[in-house]
């Protein structure tokens, strides 16, 4: 399972998202985290904050996400993004 936290304000993403894995192992020593954190804000950026849909950001997130992690692992995990907005 990853819980994908992202925090918007005013349309744009705050920070970095914070990442939590919990039961998916990577089969070498490659920094995974960096990589899934790079496909998480360019699910943002091509999504159009302007429009307040927390909703649809997440699930561009999740579709986004599972693509590279069924890609990387051939496993489909449990994907939940939270899109928090201040």
């Amino acid at each position: 399972m990853f819980v994908i936290s992202v925090v918007i304000s005013g349309g744009e993403p705050v920070g970095e998202p914070r990442i939590e894995n919990i039961g998916i192992l990577f089969g070498d020593e490659r920094d995974y985290e960096k990589e899934i954190r790079g496909v998480v804000m360019n699910a943002i950026t091509q999504y159009d904050l302007q429009n307040g849909d927390k909703e649809g950001l997440a699930k561009a997130i999740e579709k986004m996400l599972k693509g590279y992690l069924y890609k990387k692992t051939k496993q489909s995990p449990l994907i939940l993004p939270v899109v928090m907005e201040i």
